[in-house]
């Protein structure tokens, strides 16, 4: 937290310039940054209200008890909630305003792990409206630890990368910005930080419950595991970053989409219909008792409701 809210300090007290504060002192990384006005207040604007997410946060995790302070904890939760929405609507400008110039692919990661936050903490929501307490604490915390992505994980990645004299703040300072010269070093930090924090949510989940363990070995075997194999593969068949992330993509498409399905409707479709009676007119029997059939859930599945209406056209 200290280490976070440097970088905002030197910006707006001490200095009046964006550095990356290292351990090797302070490096110029978002050169210019300052002097222009939309990109500087993007910058401030996500600042301000991270910090502020991550103490209100850690406040009502763990001081705001819930089952002492029942109505403290549900008005101070709401108001985080709100300080969460501000921090991804500032995460979501320096995106759009790519103050750093990331490719597509660097993007794509940094917008998954803002996603995953406002996700479990909507989902832990949720949970607490249906009294399910458990869930909404253990969903609460994945939340919390997936929101230090930008804060203490990306910190101390950044802190080992610099003392291995390898990561991409020294190409950054360079250069000036990430795209076009550093695109694969930042990738290799993003998923260095994947790694961190499935680290961390291994250690809550083996301390919380076996379950929540045995969901993250499913977890890292199903998405970590390919995720990470694909990236290296692509860089190493030499593959620009939108070529990978097309592959990326591809690859899920074709793992998680049943194209047997597509196969079974096209085959239903294909059926003869002939033995359905074509209605006379739109106000006919038969089309009122097939609407009527719709509208009353007699035709519960997508193929009977499709086959209905086809057979009413015929």
């Amino acid at each position: 937290m200290i280490i976070t809210s440097t970088t905002p300090l030197y910006r707006y007290v001490l200095s009046n310039e964006w550095f990356a504060v290292t351990a090797g002192g302070l490096l110029p990384a978002y050169t210019g940054v300052a002097q222009d006005p939309i990109k500087d207040r993007a910058f401030g604007f996500h600042a301000l209200f991270a910090l502020s997410w991550i103490v209100m946060a850690y406040v009502q995790i763990c001081w705001m008890d819930s089952f002492k302070r029942t109505s403290m904890h549900r008005i101070f939760g709401y108001l985080t909630f709100m300080v969460l929405m501000l921090h991804a609507m500032g995460a979501l400008l320096i995106l759009y305003e790519d103050v750093e110039g990331h490719s597509l692919l660097n993007k794509a990661l940094l917008f998954s792990s803002l996603f995953s936050t406002v996700y479990n903490v909507a989902r832990s929501i949720k949970e607490a409206v249906n009294k399910n307490l458990t869930a909404h604490r253990i969903l609460m915390v994945q939340a919390f630890i997936s929101s230090l992505d930008g804060a203490g994980t990306i910190r101390t990645v950044s802190a080992i990368q610099m003392v291995m004299g390898y990561g991409p703040i020294s190409c950054q300072c360079a250069h000036g910005s990430v795209g076009g010269y550093c695109d694969w070093t930042y990738t290799w930090r993003l998923m260095w930080i994947i790694f961190l924090r499935v680290l961390q949510w291994a250690v809550y989940a083996k301390a919380e419950h076996p379950r929540l363990v045995a969901q993250l070995w499913v977890d890292v075997k199903t998405y970590y595991i390919p995720l990470s194999a694909q990236l290296v593969v692509s860089y190493l068949m030499g593959f620009t970053q939108e070529q990978s992330l097309v592959m990326v993509v591809a690859f899920n498409i074709m793992r998680t989409v049943d194209f047997s399905k597509f196969k079974d409707q096209s085959r239903w479709l294909a059926m003869d219909l002939s033995d359905t009676k074509s209605p006379t007119g739109p106000q006919s029997h038969g089309y009122r008792r097939l609407n009527k059939a719709l509208l009353s859930g007699k035709y519960r599945t997508f193929k009977e409701k499709l086959r209905s209406r086809l057979a009413v056209h015929i």
